[in-house]
């Protein structure tokens, strides 16, 4: 038993001994890199949205939100505008009605007056 343990020891030894310079060689080239392909020949499209892509989609949400916010707003003073002409209507009716009331009052009182005259 003792004997194989050696035998085996040996043989690991050798091994070890054979691996040793791979694995040096490996540590020294540890450095190394794959040489870069060569650049592929630009496309102009390409080229103009890698530059100007992300200004213009800035540029494009600050228009949408801007047109938003005056869309919103203009909503919003058309529904006020709607609201104070229903409320003047109805006091323009209401004012309309008192007129006429007090016309036909007026005019029924100018009337008694004409004939208390007359009959005097």
């Amino acid at each position: 038993m003792f004997q194989l343990r050696q035998v085996a020891a040996r043989q690991a030894a050798s091994v070890l001994r054979t691996a040793r310079p791979l694995q040096g060689a490996r540590r020294a080239n540890s450095s190394y890199q794959p040489p870069t392909p060569p650049p592929s020949a630009s496309n102009p499209h390409r080229d103009f949205y890698k530059t100007f892509g992300r200004p213009m989609g800035k540029v494009f949400l600050g228009a949408l939100f801007t047109y938003q916010v005056l869309y919103w707003t203009w909503l919003k003073m058309e529904s006020l505008e709607i609201r104070e002409d229903k409320a003047g209507q109805s006091r323009t009716t209401a004012m309309i009605g008192l007129r006429s009331q007090i016309w036909s009052i007026t005019d029924a009182h100018k009337q008694r007056k004409s004939r208390r005259l007359k009959r005097n």
